[in-house]
């Protein structure tokens, strides 16, 4: 299961809040058959120091590039 969440402006309190909510869904009795959670942030703007906070935490960084969208 991949747990997505969206932010304009990516900062470390953000990773870290992602990171704690995750052991809440894992324990959520609708999920009682998933192996795995893959932590995932999608963000317009973030800090280099940012992205490489979530990247040794484990979370996935996607930057949103406006690309390909639908206008």
């Amino acid at each position: 299961m991949v747990v997505v969440e969206a932010k304009s402006t990516l900062h470390t309190r953000d990773i870290s809040k992602h990171i704690n909510d995750i052991p809440i869904i894992r324990n959520s009795r609708l999920l009682k058959d998933v192996q795995r959670i893959l932590g995932t942030i999608v963000y317009l703007d973030a800090t280099d120091e940012t992205i490489k906070y979530a990247e040794r935490q484990g979370v996935l960084v996607i930057k949103i590039s406006g690309e390909g969208t639908l206008s």
